[in-house]
Order: structure tokens, then C-alpha cells, then sequence
């Protein structure tokens, strides 16, 4: 399997979401700065889990190009040639 950068960025956000759940403190603020406050409890496992779906969803991106080519092997298997030009498939009637 060939990791892309969906595949990482998914990963790196959902290990965000397990150390949130893990510690249940996420510090909010600007970067390179003291935090100007924290989520602690129960709103830092909210934002786990939701750090977690969204990586998910990233990291099992199905890229367009292989949907394509599904709906392509879909149409010849079916009998129907397929227009690249209009990307539809066509059946001789």
C-alpha cells in the first residue's frame, strides 16, 4: 500500500485525537505563545473524538481517479462503451 498525503495528515490527526483523549487537556492560542486557556474534561475527549472521525475520513479518502475507473470497468463489463470525452457510458441499442 502506498501511503499518500491523505494517508499521513490522517494519521497525524488522529494521533492528535488519541493524546486529546489521553491527557484531556488541549491548550488553545497562538503559536509561540503562552496558551490563552485550556480544554480540559470532557470538552477535550469532545474534541478527541471529533479529531479522530475527521482523520478517518481523510485517511480513507478514495481519490476520484480510482472512482472513475470503477465506473469505467462498471460500464464495459455491463455490454456499454464508454465516452471519455463526456465521461458517460454509452449502450447500443
Amino acid at each position: 500500500m502506498n501511503l499518500g498525503w491523505s494517508q499521513i495528515w490522517g494519521s497525524g490527526v488522529v494521533l492528535f485525537g488519541l493524546v486529546a483523549i489521553k491527557r484531556q487537556n488541549i491548550p488553545v492560542g497562538i503559536e509561540g505563545r503562552p496558551a490563552s486557556f485550556y480544554l480540559t474534561g470532557k470538552k477535550a475527549i469532545f474534541v478527541g473524538v471529533i479529531a479522530i472521525f475527521i482523520g478517518l475520513m481523510v485517511f480513507f479518502e478514495i481519490p476520484s481517479s480510482l472512482i472513475r475507473n470503477l465506473d469505467i470497468d462498471k460500464c464495459l463489463d455491463s455490454g456499454g462503451k464508454w465516452d471519455y470525452f463526456n465521461d458517460k457510458c454509452l449502450y447500443e441499442e
